[in-house]
């Protein structure tokens, strides 16, 4: 699939920003146990007298080594200019690791790991030394109750370098 978009994940242009965006999907899956994917973005997220060039791409697969078991693996990187009309660019990046088991059609469990860098604060904006650099995991428990419903419980955890989250109105790591 190739793309021709308005802007970074919106649904309208942003206001005095007359440069088109682009992207491509790319699905490739030798046989049912594979699939991989691969994202991209090029364009701007701003008007044009701010104008930065951003691009991104995303790459996951999913893999079924065995009938109950998924694996999904997946990275995230983007490169955003420093400023406009500079050859030097703030870089970003989220690796991910998902292992799925299904008990049966109605039982399921997941464990996650994620990790999210983002020093210049391209994406999310902290105000700290460090920028956001957070990692966390997760565990959660499905169950398919209906046609369209799910019920999960997850516990997560997340910790960042930083304090960049709020806990009882307090910053913390």
């Amino acid at each position: 699939n190739l793309y021709y978009l308005n802007v970074w994940q919106r649904i309208r242009r942003v206001d005095r920003s007359t440069m088109p965006s682009f992207g491509h999907q790319l699905v490739f899956s030798p046989d049912s146990r594979i699939t991989m994917n691969r994202h991209s973005f090029i364009g701007t997220d701003m008007s044009d007298s701010q104008r930065k060039m951003r691009y991104f791409h995303n790459l996951y697969a999913v893999f079924h080594p065995v009938e109950d078991v998924v694996l999904t693996a997946g990275l995230d990187t983007g490169w955003q200019q420093a400023r406009k009309h500079c050859k030097s660019y703030d870089f970003w990046y989220s690796p991910i690791l998902v292992v799925s088991y299904m008990f049966n059609d109605k039982w399921s469990t997941t464990l996650r790991a994620e990790s999210y860098v983002d020093e210049k604060g391209v994406i999310i904006r902290t105000e700290t030394p460090n920028g956001f650099k957070t990692w966390g995991v997760s565990a959660n428990f499905d169950r398919k109750i209906g046609e369209k419903v799910l019920w999960r419980t997850e516990i997560r955890t997340l910790k960042s370098k930083d304090p960049v989250f709020s806990r009882s109105g307090r910053s913390v790591s």
